[in-house]
């Protein structure tokens, strides 16, 4: 089993599929307890001899999972600043990196999933890094008091260690890519639009999650009080240090104001659209970020980082599925509450066909949420000099009688390529196609390795982007009418 010196110490990986070296569970900071909690990470403290790597390491505080498509085991511990390597060489390789960052909407998830442990990107000659951070209020409730934004000073902290470290590991710091998916295409597009972040990475990738992803000042002081209003604590560190994570973790379930969306009233989706969709997530704090991710991306913050973004076609459209008897009324009553006028809203009535109406609002979710940031997110960079390439991935999967659809998470088995991977075919279905996987495979690695995905970048008029299905292909401005339909609106 190969071993790699770090900064911090020795670690011993094992060895993986296609050749690979693995190594797991590799602490990047120390672990933030005790006078390090609520505080911005700090280097690992130093270790003698040979640290072994080769088991998952802890994952970070969470809640109980609910329904998710990814298998993303909760593993316990306390040492959950850390990262998984998994590369093709040893040594002075000068190999491209992909950073990953998993999503879960700021509260969930980890670096455990087997859906990113990367084997097959290291196949293709590519360096994969996937990164552990503080989720919830551990990583990004406002107190007097804490650093703000821990979760994505973490992130900085792991594309730093990947800057001291990674050449052991066969990787070449200067090629650096940062991609997430959903909160973790968010956490990339914080970091584009971060000085904080500047040279840590020279690429980025976003899937699922633009720059639209993040927590206003207002709101997130809101959340603060209602979690110390209900320890009846002050809003401050010096305060919540001495209530234990786990009844932490508790009180921020029951204290949320995310009900089910299954059972609520759809105009009341459509308030909680316009008020965003996020309690925990990057907050403007003037130092990680100056404003709104968009607004610094369209200032021109990063516009020298080449960029590639996307999402499914139907992202969200089973949670309005799952909205179970929407009437007429309840849908335009929905539409008014995003902000949509009668001519505006025209559009879905006139796409609707025969669907119901929970569908369709699950469409105007998706659109909100998903494909219009995307679209922003090109739109704003259009005139920078970098490429900017847009993607969307619109193949249905057959699973769950077909109930899912082009579904929000549904790419990322394609996208590593990992078809035979664990939980895979309850999401999409037996035998899925490998052609599909080859197609949006290759296109990750061409970017991550030349910049290339192998399509032409999005411009005005044409906006070109790939359309991923069964028969890839690219498509000039493929949602020319859902864009017009949301022209003006946020």
């Amino acid at each position: 089993m190969a071993e790699v010196m770090t900064t911090a110490g020795c670690v011993r990986g094992r060895l993986g599929s296609h050749g690979s070296h693995v190594f797991l569970g590799v602490p990047f900071a120390s672990t933030p307890i005790g006078e390090r909690r609520f505080r911005g990470p700090v280097p690992v403290e130093p270790w003698d001899g040979v640290r072994d790597a080769i088991a998952y390491g802890a994952t970070a505080p969470q809640p109980p999972h609910g329904f998710t498509l990814i298998p993303e085991p909760v593993i316990g511990g306390v040492e959950f600043l850390n990262l998984n390597i998994t590369t093709p060489e040893i040594g002075d390789a000068r190999l491209p990196v992909l950073v990953w960052i998993h999503g879960g909407g700021f509260t969930s998830g980890g670096n455990a999933s087997p859906w990113y442990l990367g084997e097959q990107f290291s196949r293709d000659g590519v360096v994969v890094v996937s990164v552990n951070y503080r989720l919830g209020v551990e990583g990004f409730l406002v107190l007097d008091g804490a650093d703000a934004n821990r979760g994505a000073l973490d992130w900085i902290a792991a594309l730093e260690w990947v800057q001291h470290n990674i050449g052991g590991f066969g990787g070449d710091p200067s090629r650096v890519t940062v991609a997430g998916q959903s909160a973790g295409g968010a956490a990339c597009a914080t970091l584009l639009a971060s000085e904080r972040a500047d040279g840590l990475f020279h690429q980025a990738i976003m899937m699922s999650g633009a720059a639209h992803m993040t927590v206003t000042a207002d709101a997130a002081e809101k959340v603060a009080q209602r979690i110390a209003t209900h320890f009846g604590i002050s809003r401050t560190r010096e305060a919540f240090v001495e209530i234990p994570v786990d009844r932490v973790i508790e009180a921020q379930q029951a204290t949320s104001g995310l009900a089910s969306m299954s059972s609520i009233d759809p105009a009341a989706v459509a308030a909680r659209l316009r008020r965003g969709i996020l309690e925990f997530g990057p907050t403007p704090d003037g130092s990680i970020l100056s404003g709104p991710p968009i607004a610094e991306i369209a200032a021109g913050h990063g516009a020298r980082v080449p960029v590639l973004a996307g999402c499914t076609s139907e992202e969200l459209n089973i949670m309005g599925s799952l909205i179970s008897g929407v009437t007429e009324e309840q849908f335009e009553a929905s539409l008014v509450g995003i902000g949509l006028s009668s001519e505006q809203s025209a559009h879905y009535r006139e796409t609707r066909g025969d669907r119901p109406f929970g569908w369709v609002l699950g469409q105007v979710l998706t659109d909100h949420s998903f494909r219009m940031p995307a679209v922003r997110l090109a739109e704003a960079r259009a005139a920078g000099p970098a490429p900017t390439y847009l993607y969307e991935f619109r193949w249905p999967s057959p699973a769950m009688g077909g109930l899912l659809g082009a579904a929000h998470c549904l790419d990322l088995p394609f996208a590593f390529d990992c078809l035979d991977a664990e939980g895979v075919t309850d999401v999409l279905g037996e035998g899925p196609p490998s052609v599909l996987a080859r197609a949006v495979h290759s296109a990750l690695v061409g970017f991550v390795s030349r910049g290339d995905p192998g399509w032409p970048n999005y411009q005005p008029p044409l906006r070109a982007t790939m359309v991923f299905d069964m028969d890839s292909q690219v498509v000039d401005d493929p949602i020319a009418s859902t864009r017009a339909a949301w022209e003006g609106i946020d």
